[in-house]
């Protein structure tokens, strides 16, 4: 009686408990103590904790940017291709491209999976977190120019790159 023994926490701290006792090949030991089928289920539960645990840090840097980079554009050049941009209306690029990128996303993968070629959820979220850390290092890279240099007035343009290539991770 009492409480289950073959729960998420209670296999995971016996593997834990059995790696500390120097035992190699753990799957053995624990297929010694729970089924296979509690195994297998808190093995694919580690693998969805692992897939999400980078969420968390794409959506913190989303929400950045609507305030963080506001903040960042009074320092930046806002004449960009013959516009001249206030601070805030930089961040209306996120909107129109969203209208933009999904129907244009869509058309895309339905494309390609005429001709064969499916793109897999998982492939998808893993080019939306590879979008969202290029618009990252770009923010990260402006933000460091203009914290190192009020002299240098960065373009604009690396922050609507930066919002581009954030739309584009999130609608993928």
């Amino acid at each position: 009686s009492g409480y289950p023994k073959d729960n998420f926490l209670t296999v995971n701290l016996t593997a834990l408990k059995l790696r500390l006792q120097g035992k190699n090949d753990l799957k053995t030991e624990l297929h010694k103590l729970y089924n296979a089928e509690v195994i297998e289920g808190i093995q694919a539960t580690w693998r969805v904790i692992t897939f999400f645990a980078f969420f968390p840090i794409v959506w913190g840097i989303y929400d950045m940017s609507g305030s963080e980079w506001v903040l960042e554009a009074q320092h930046l050049n806002l004449k960009f291709l013959g516009f001249t941009f206030e601070k805030e209306q930089v961040q209306a690029f996120n909107p129109i491209l969203i209208l933009i990128f999904i129907p244009m996303t869509l058309w895309i993968f339905k494309k390609l999976k005429n001709r064969g070629k499916v793109i897999t959820a998982n492939q998808k979220i893993l080019v939306g977190f590879i979008l969202v850390g290029l618009a990252t290092g770009i923010e990260g890279l402006l933000m460091h120019i203009v914290d190192m240099n009020n002299e240098i007035q960065p373009s604009v343009g690396w922050q609507i790159l930066a919002i581009f290539l954030l739309t584009h991770g999130e609608v993928v």
